[in-house]
């Protein structure tokens, strides 16, 4: 029976429980390995740390191997009764130890701690953190790294114990308060804080001269041991006692580390207390506290950290600091900023943060990137040159839409070059407002975080930040791989130190209500009146009105000159370029820069790097907005015309061009459409935004309708392999209203949006739109019938309801239409409809297959690549057939066709055909690179049916590599995006039944059989087709044995006997051996060695390495229940060998067998 509860404790000394229960680590390096990969729970620790952590600079020469069997008995400490796969993960370079929220008191007490703020009890939840202290944190470990760690966390307790005797001063709880204060200050005599408390304490209960004697003493200690007097706060407190006036308003109103009841003691002694902290970042300690912790955790690799809030809230100051104490500890640092008004321009952010960089980095050092990645990188970094012997294609031609991950794995190669060897710290700014491809490749980058130590940082508004890279935040904070500080507003009390001390105390209360507590706004209140109008939205984030206005009269105030310097830098860029401001204001240069002087001398930019920008994206956004409409316009037609004599790229110009172009001008229309070529590869959303903005311009005229379909083509392309799938099949509807019925390009479009159909998950409408076309045809037998028919029966298999005579028609009228690719097509999805439901027809599935096989082998390229589907429904036909390495080598013929044709949606069903041959054959290591590309294409192109399928396999492959946890939650993740309800049953039960394999792999098969019958339609098993029987009735029967319900197993056993037999499907037979094993290895073994003998050599001639594996295990234990002992750990040993080979690691399969996996393989 599995725990149901885990503790881990480390406040105090180390200890882990199961149930209540203590559960013994043995040795001293255990405890301390232990203890680090608490430390840094769900994050993985490298086996460089672990052996430093042990024996700092002089490690014996077999430390890695003692490391290793430290893990191998920790593994064995913490693994639970039932729980095959266990906490503790091997994570190379390194380990991770798997937590759940809840089980580390760490975590709890780091909950309650930060939670308390918004709880109506706030000292409750304080003392409930404070109780799950047992002592020093970690007190038992000696080690010199953890005692460093483990202060760290005491002073985090003193600091919210500090936190605690504030609230209760405040609410007048003084029972035993100076008892207790007494005492901590004899443990800690240096900490004013708490002596500062104490004073309060014993004012409180009118003992004021007992409070100067603490005065005293603490003056005294500090003097002799220090040197040095107490803080000007204390000094204070004492004059108010004197004087009789308000201590606690001295106290509260300090500047020391108890400020507002919330900000943490300093680490060191006074006289080494950091350096004052900027206005900024009044009431930030807790915010930068954590930007230091992140730095820290640079030294065990990559760091993602997010700083969020509304605007003005001080993301940018936080982020600043960030900077500046990254290179205190001499970390490069580089910086970008998104900007509003370029979300359109392609990596804007990306670039705006390395450019400058890249140039000055000596080529040796970009030499360690693949020829291939640095090819890629010249889309978005042009410095990065490929020598001439290696150029031998464009990124264009070398990168598909589809596969524009390539280009995100290029940079993530390139920041971890960059990052050697101090490690790096990228700042990227206001990332709602970046573009679609930075937001692509950042949300890559949240997905696979660099190997190097770089710390991304980012900043952004919640509500406006783009929905991909939300989600992704969302999931690395969910597997903590990624932190958030979210930066809320000002208390009251910090506020007011922001404000000039002559204001009353009625107007700071007006300002800070009016401010929200937002310290931006506030500072624009506190400000003297200016004329200007009432406060009005400031781009896309409305602000309060009253700081509206106050933003309106900053420039009020300018003269006209100055005025439209400010509105023209508004419109040019982020980073203000002098001369191109001069042309867009039209004016001298001279008057151009002394107005750039007069901007500088009012804080409304400041110096950036080489050039000035911006304050604040609120100021430039206010500049723009007041600039009037008209000049506006042609401010921007300068600007593009500027641009384009300077030879500026297309995606530059593009911006200024759709904002000032009138509705009929073509040459804007031409520019647009030859900027949206450029983006389709790399940033396929921006191609559809320009198209959009050519469509805005084109006249309705009949010579201008094949301009039209061209955009719209191009628009509905991007629009569909960027995921905005709803939108595309609204273009394509558009489109279908210019074309003639009958036409071969309408004929096309039909088939593009039935494909945009069936990945919206809607199978019935795209039969629906197939069959009322084809009603509507004067021709039933034609070409465009037969395009059409084969259409309609490709969605019928997707769906899962195709008639056998629908497709005898559809082969029949393509057979007579001539067209060779479209036949091919036809007849492959025969083969696999046939093979697929079991259906009776004319012909077997592999005669099918056979002329399909000659028909696509007979094409040159050029012709297959019209019905490229023929190829890929062809290699699934073959993988039912069991013939891997035809049905390989034409999925690898298509995916390189559709490469070279830009045919992206197919690229990611060919990679993930190809990663369930490879599944099929055993190389999981294959199989788990092509499933990854699979993945990556579609998250890139949003099909949430093909990610659930695809999350599924990924799961099969992750339980056989014993990542039985990585599995659970691919999984999980599969069924929730293949829910009935959403997609076709055998999809859904595709997901349901990776997900039991990896219950029965956790140890809980009657679960897996609960979550089989379930998506199976129940016992009978209706809801799997009879190509995937063997499978299933392999598993029940195993997970029936497991769960010692043994005649059950029988029974499944019987039923895999009475499948028809196929002497041409050896992995079809194997499977059916095995479902009959299981259950004879606890009551007839003598009966079960035969028969897993006969399915090894069947899975060996069907070239499937790791059933051969599984089945020669299950031979070991047959050997091993009629006591041939001798012969079980021969056939034991060659399945282990065999399963290595494979790359695979089923721990679990083996102590399922009461076969323990050796270390070593593990």
């Amino acid at each position: 029976m599995a725990a149901k509860n885990v503790e881990y404790r480390i406040l105090g000394p180390l200890a882990v429980c199961h149930d209540g229960r203590p559960v013994r680590i043995s040795g001293a390096q255990q405890r301390a390995v232990l203890a680090a990969l608490l430390l840094r729970a769900n994050r993985m620790v490298s086996v460089e740390r672990l052996v430093e952590l042990l024996w700092g600079e002089e490690p014996p020469g077999r430390a890695r191997t003692l490391v290793h069997g430290c893990v191998a008995r920790l593994r064995r400490d913490l693994r639970m009764p039932g729980d095959d796969s266990g906490p503790l993960l091997t994570q190379p370079p390194g380990y991770l130890l798997r937590v759940r929220p809840g089980e580390l008191d760490l975590d709890r007490f780091t909950t309650l701690a930060d939670g308390a703020g918004a709880s109506g009890d706030r000292a409750a939840r304080l003392r409930e953190a404070l109780a799950l202290w047992r002592g020093p944190a970690l007190a038992d470990i000696q080690l010199p790294a953890i005692r460093a760690a483990a202060a760290g966390l005491d002073e985090r307790m003193i600091s919210v114990l500090e936190d605690r005797i504030d609230l209760d001063l405040r609410q007048g709880k003084l029972d035993g308060l100076v008892g207790e204060l007494s005492a901590l200050v004899h443990e800690h005599p240096l900490r004013e804080r708490l002596w500062a408390q104490l004073m309060l304490a014993r004012c409180a209960g009118r003992r004021p001269a007992e409070a100067l004697a603490a005065y005293r003493e603490l003056r005294r200690k500090l003097i002799d041991q220090l040197g040095i007097e107490p803080s000007g706060r204390l000094r204070r407190m004492e004059r108010a006692i004197l004087a009789d006036e308000d201590v606690w308003a001295v106290y509260r109103s300090g500047d020391s580390p108890a400020e507002a009841g919330r900000q943490p003691a300093p680490p060191d002694p006074p006289q080494l207390a950091p350096r004052p902290a900027s206005p900024a970042l009044l009431g930030r300690s807790v915010e930068v506290a954590k930007l230091r912790e992140a730095l820290n955790d640079l030294a065990d690799g990559s760091v993602l950290l997010g700083v969020a809030g509304d605007p003005g809230i001080g993301k940018t100051c936080l982020l600043a600091e960030l900077e500046q104490l990254a290179r205190q500890d001499g970390r490069p640092v580089l910086a970008g900023r998104a900007a509003e008004f370029e979300k359109d321009a392609p990596f804007a952010v990306i670039k705006n943060a390395l450019e400058d960089h890249l140039r000055t980095v000596d080529p040796a050092r970009l030499a360690g990137l693949a020829a291939g990645d640095r090819l890629l990188l010249t889309s978005i970094f042009p410095m990065i040159m490929i020598p001439a012997a290696g150029q031998q294609d464009s990124p264009a031609t070398e990168l598909i839409a589809a596969e524009r991950y390539r280009l995100h794995r290029a940079f993530r190669a390139l920041l971890d070059i960059v990052a050697r060897p101090a490690g790096l710290v990228l700042i990227l700014d206001d990332l709602h407002w970046c573009d679609d491809g930075s937001a692509e490749l950042l949300a890559h980058l949240l997905r696979h975080p660099p190997a190097a130590a770089v710390l991304l940082a980012f900043g952004y508004r919640p509500r406006q930040l783009d929905t991909r890279l939300h989600h992704e935040v969302l999931l690395a904070r969910r597997r903590r791989t990624g932190t958030v500080i979210e930066v809320g507003p000002l208390t009251f009390a910090e506020a007011t130190a922001l404000l000039p001390r002559a204001l009353g105390a009625d107007r700071r209360r007006q300002l800070y209500t009016a401010s929200e507590g937002n310290p931006f706004y506030l500072e624009f209140l506190a400000r003297p009146p200016a004329p200007g109008d009432p406060g009005a939205p400031i781009g896309d984030e409305v602000v309060p009105a009253a700081v509206g206005a106050a933003l309106a009269g900053e420039f009020a105030q300018l003269a006209a000159v100055e005025q439209r310097v400010a509105q023209a830098a508004a419109l040019v860029g982020d980073v203000l370029d002098s001369r191109l401001i001069a042309v867009v204001a039209d004016l001298s240069e001279a008057d151009t820069l002394d107005a750039i002087d007069e901007l500088g001398r009012r804080d409304l930019i400041r110096r950036h790097r080489a050039s000035f920008k911006f304050r604040h994206p609120l100021l430039r956004s206010a500049a723009y907005q007041q600039a009037p409409a008209g000049w506006r316009v042609a401010a921007h037609r300068r600007a593009a015309d500027e641009l384009a004599r300077r030879g500026s790229p297309l995606a530059a110009r593009a911006r200024h061009v759709a904002l000032a172009a009138e509705p009929g001008d073509l040459d804007a229309v031409r520019l647009l459409e030859a900027a949206a070529a450029e983006a389709m590869h790399t940033t396929p959303a921006a191609a559809a935004h320009w198209c959009a903005a050519a469509l805005r311009l084109l006249p309705q005229r009949a010579q201008t309708v094949e301009m039209r379909l061209r955009l719209l083509n191009v628009q509905a392309t991007a629009l569909g392999i960027t995921g905005h799938l709803a939108r595309g099949r609204d273009i394509l509807n558009e489109i279908l209203h210019l074309l003639p019925a009958g036409s071969e390009e309408r004929i096309a479009v039909l088939g593009s949006l039935a494909t945009l159909h069936q990945l919206l998950g809607n199978h019935v409408q795209a039969q629906v739109l197939l069959h009322g076309e084809l009603a509507r045809l004067p021709d039933q037998r034609g070409a465009p019938a037969a395009a059409l028919r084969v259409s309609a029966v490709l969605c019928g298999v997707m769906s899962g309801s195709v008639a056998v005579d629908d497709i005898h028609t559809a082969i029949d009228v393509a057979r007579g239409s001539g067209d060779r690719p479209l036949l091919a097509s036809a007849v492959a999805i025969g083969a696999v409809a046939s093979r697929s439901f079991d259906m009776a027809g004319r012909r077997s599935p592999a005669e099918w297959a056979d002329e399909a096989t000659r028909l696509v082998d007979a094409m040159p390229d050029a012709d297959l690549a019209r019905r490229l589907d023929a190829t890929l429904f062809l290699g699934w036909a073959e993988s039912y057939l069991e013939r891997f390495g035809p049905a390989t080598r034409h999925a690898r013929r298509a995916l390189g066709i559709a490469r070279r044709t830009g045919q992206g949606r197919l690229v990611g069903p060919l990679q993930m055909l190809i990663g369930v041959l490879d599944c099929m054959t055993g190389d999981l290591v294959s199989a788990a690179e092509a499933l990854d590309d699979a993945l990556e294409s579609a998250i890139l192109t949003g099909a949430r049916e093909i990610r659930g399928r695809l999350l599924a396999y990924q799961a099969w492959v992750s339980v056989w590599s014993g990542d039985v946890a990585g599995a659970s939650e691919s999984a999980a993740e599969s069924v929730s995006l293949v829910e009935p309800a959403q997609a076709t049953n055998w999809q859904a039960g595709q997901a349901a039944g990776s997900l039991a394999l990896v219950r029965f792999a956790a140890g809980d098969p009657d679960r897996c059989l609960e979550l089989m019958l379930q998506a199976g339609g129940g016992p009978g098993l209706p809801a799997v087709r009879q190509v995937w029987q063997p499978m299933w009735l392999d598993t029940l029967s195993a997970a029936a044995t497991a769960a010692g319900r043994h005649q059950e197993a029988a029974e499944w056993a019987d039923r895999a006997a009475m499948l028809p037999a196929d002497d041409t499907l050896s992995r079809r037979s194997a499977l059916i051996l095995l479902a009959q094993v299981h259950p004879l290895l606890h009551t007839r073994p003598e009966r079960a060695v035969p028969l897993a003998q006969q399915a090894a050599r069947l899975f060996d001639r069907a070239g499937d390495r790791l059933g051969a594996a599984r089945a020669r295990l299950h031979t070991a234990s047959a050997f091993a229940g009629t006591g041939d002992a001798h012969r079980a750990e021969h056939e034991a040993e060659r399945a282990r060998l065999a399963f290595l080979k494979c790359g695979a690691r089923p721990d679990w399969l083996f102590r399922r067998e009461h076969r323990p996996p050796r270390a070593e393989d593990g």
